[in-house]
């Protein structure tokens, strides 16, 4: 079902796009060369079964959020939560935050279905809101843990803060307005993507409350969950 079905010189083109700018990328120190690598095969599948429009999307997604990582960077390094090797990414972050995206503009690829075309946005919607939430609620002075609303420390797995909230709204905001604008998605699908992103931005922080802090889970774990968790979501409200 899955069978590659292009010429091998579209093939090399969309390897040779996912490479350089992955190449990029790793000299930016954006991402490590396990980034490198991960970043190029998800890139290259992504263009075989449907076009660089999609590609585009995920790269708002690795470029947007490597951008929030060095923000107020210095004091989230005295705190000691900044991103290590300065936010650079590795495959983990890559492949966790991009599979469910994979999986789901794959099968839009075979099927042609809306419900994967919005399932791919919500779920790249899901991974830009929870990065941006997340490293800029890193900054936030007041942090509440989604779960009982208890004030904690920025930094800890299932905070929430309002700066956060903002930061998530903006982020699935930018991720379905550029669906739109690049023809990948209507308006109406766009908020429904924009519905199910949103959420699964809170799907993470639940998790990263409860069964990251049991030790069920990792981080990688969680963002894999809630970038799937969106396009689930996008399923029950276009059914």
């Amino acid at each position: 079902i899955y069978a590659i079905n292009v010429s091998l010189d579209q093939l090399a083109i969309a390897f040779a796009v996912s490479f350089i700018l992955s190449l990029l990328a790793t000299k930016s120190k954006v991402a490590d060369e396990s980034g490198l690598l991960s970043a190029t095969l998800i890139g290259t599948l992504t263009i075989v079964f449907s076009d660089i429009r999609f590609f585009i999307i995920l790269l708002l997604f690795y470029g947007i959020g490597s951008a929030v990582t060095k923000y107020k960077y210095s004091i989230k390094l005295e705190r000691g939560i900044a991103e290590q090797a300065g936010g650079a990414r590795g495959y983990a972050n890559v492949f966790s935050n991009s599979l469910p995206a994979l999986f789901f503009v794959m099968n839009y690829g075979v099927f042609k279905s809306d419900l994967f075309l919005t399932a791919f946005v919500a779920s790249i919607a899901t991974a830009l809101g929870d990065t941006m939430a997340s490293e800029i609620g890193k900054t936030a002075d007041r942090v509440y843990l989604i779960t009982n609303f208890r004030r904690v420390k920025p930094g800890v797995s299932g905070g929430v803060s309002s700066i956060g909230e903002v930061a998530a709204l903006f982020g699935c905001l930018i991720v379905c307005l550029s669906a739109v604008l690049l023809k990948i998605i209507n308006v109406k699908l766009a908020i429904v993507a924009f519905v199910a992103g949103f959420i699964g931005v809170h799907i993470d922080s639940v998790l990263g409350a409860t069964l990251e802090k049991w030790g069920y889970l990792t981080n990688a774990g969680v963002n894999f969950l809630a970038t799937l968790s969106a396009g689930i979501l996008c399923y029950l409200l276009l059914r």
